[in-house]
């Protein structure tokens, strides 16, 4: 037989085996849901934010009378510093949560004023010009997107905060009902009953807002720049701290006008806006799906809300939370998500490249984890049957599927998303016998496999359906009836 020939069989073997392996939920469940997204990412645009645009100048001007101020009176450097560490927070792909400490730490040990300033001057030197013009470019964008987009205008968008309650309530549910300490319960209930959620485009979207912050930062640079004289005008750090200085301004104004929110956190908000982003920093939870989803399929848009939120509340027990758990309780959870994780990549028909794998991220694949694991047990209570469960588990699946990049790539910080979501999916306790998948085959979990995220063992009757459960349908109708009621809608 001609060589080329037989290359040619092999090759329609081999894909024939892996389109048959994507249509096998027991095979790999990422690929079974998102072979067939139909969604249509949501197209945005807009400028890049990483573009060095001009400041434009205020019709406001600043006049000198000849008598400048030296270069670190423009900001003091603990704020100098505290907006280094967030503007370069946003540099995710170089740098890792031990820079920040080091650097951190290296920073405080300055004896006084002088040598704070000068080590975050040097410090800035690590930091790209365009980078500290991110939120000037990001209040454009977010103006920009606000004016193409129809979005319900609102200070908070009711139907998903009454969501985002939800969840939370079923998160403190998750912790009370744990193994866990008193002390430590009560320490994650109040944690949780704290913490706030910015729903990125769909809370505090009033584009007038958003152009006076504008005004107050291209104010206040200007009025900053004015001081500076033209020796220190020349130097690309003074460039670098006229921006800090102009953000430390505008943020304050912003935080004005979106009350319990630091500046740091909504400096990143609105920065992530346009970078499907979602985040927990300190006792605040950004979701931003806007820019992420097909709003013309709002369920889809919704079951990435519920799990992005479900994500995110589970930082406030891993990593935030992992003192209040005992050594023995985490120690044992990071093995087993880690075993789970390596083998999800080790055995994917894709192989992710070489030194993906990192034990220093564990705690995002355990959110997904607990995460989902939560959420189902919240299906079951709206499920009348087996198949309402498997519904509702596509249906959120369907939801996170990624659209434009090759399969298994690397993401900062992360492992690759769809080697973690089938790890999720394959610790839910109920995933085998929903889709029949047997000793073997892929996705399959035997019950000494499941990790224990909190301690305590896993209970298989949290996640089946109960007889008494009347039929609406199931969890996604409920969360559509609930909007509806809601007047909800992602188009005014």
């Amino acid at each position: 037989m001609n060589f080329l020939l037989i290359l040619t069989l092999i090759s329609i073997i081999v894909r024939s085996r892996q389109e048959n392996a994507s249509m096998d939920p027991c095979n790999d469940f990422y690929d079974y849901v998102c072979t067939n997204d139909t969604r249509s990412i949501t197209k945005l645009n807009f400028a890049s934010l990483f573009d060095d645009r001009e400041i434009l100048k205020p019709n406001i001007s600043f006049p000198n009378n000849g008598t400048y101020i030296a270069l670190d009176q423009i900001l003091e450097p603990d704020r100098l510093m505290k907006w280094y560490m967030t503007v370069k927070s946003l540099d995710t792909a170089t740098v890792d949560l031990e820079y920040f400490f080091e650097t951190h730490y290296e920073y405080i040990s300055k004896k006084n004023d002088s040598e704070k300033f000068s080590f975050a001057v040097e410090t800035l030197e690590n930091v790209n010009l365009t980078l500290t013009n991110i939120f000037y470019n990001s209040l454009y964008a977010n103006i920009k997107v606000l004016n193409q987009l129809n979005l319900p205008a609102a200070e908070e968008n009711k139907f998903l905060h009454h969501i985002s309650n939800l969840l939370k309530n079923n998160t403190i549910e998750e912790i009370w009902s744990s193994s866990l300490s008193n002390k430590s319960k009560k320490v994650l209930d109040e944690e949780l009953n704290n913490s706030k959620v910015f729903f990125g485009l769909l809370d505090y979207n009033n584009v007038t807002m958003l152009e006076e912050t504008k005004l107050v930062y291209e104010t206040e640079y200007y009025r900053l720049k004015s001081l500076l004289s033209s020796d220190d005008l020349d130097t690309e750090i003074a460039e670098k701290i006229l921006r800090l200085g102009a953000i430390d301004t505008a943020t304050k104004y912003l935080a004005k006008r979106i009350p319990g929110y630091e500046p740091e956190f909504l400096f990143s908000a609105f920065a992530s806006n346009m970078e499907n982003e979602a985040f927990k920093h300190n006792s605040a939870i950004y979701a931003g799906i806007v820019t992420r989803s097909d709003l013309q399929q709002p369920m889809l848009a919704i079951a990435d809300t519920v799990s992005v939120l479900a994500h995110e509340l589970m930082h406030f027990v891993y990593p935030s939370g992992t003192e209040l758990l005992t050594p023995n309780v985490t120690k044992a959870a990071k093995k087993c998500t880690q075993d789970e994780v390596k083998r999800m990549g080790d055995s994917d028909v894709v192989k992710p490249i070489d030194g993906w794998f990192s034990k220093k991220v564990t705690h995002e694949d355990l959110a997904n984890i607990m995460g989902l694991r939560m959420v189902m047990k919240m299906v079951a209570r709206k499920s009348a049957s087996e198949e309402q469960l498997k519904n509702a588990l596509e249906t959120l699946l369907s939801g996170l599927c990624i659209q434009g990049k090759p399969k298994n790539s690397i993401l900062p910080h992360h492992h690759p998303f769809e080697i973690s979501i089938n790890t999720a999916v394959r610790q839910y306790p109920l995933f085998s016998s929903l889709y029949g998948c047997r000793l073997g085959d892929r996705m399959f979990a035997e019950a000494e496999q499941f990790c224990k995220p909190l301690g305590g063992e896993v209970n298989l009757e949290d996640y089946k359906i109960k007889n008494d459960t009347e039929d609406i349908g199931g969890f996604f109708t409920y969360i559509m009836d609930t909007a509806n009621a809601f007047n909800f809608s992602f188009r005014n």
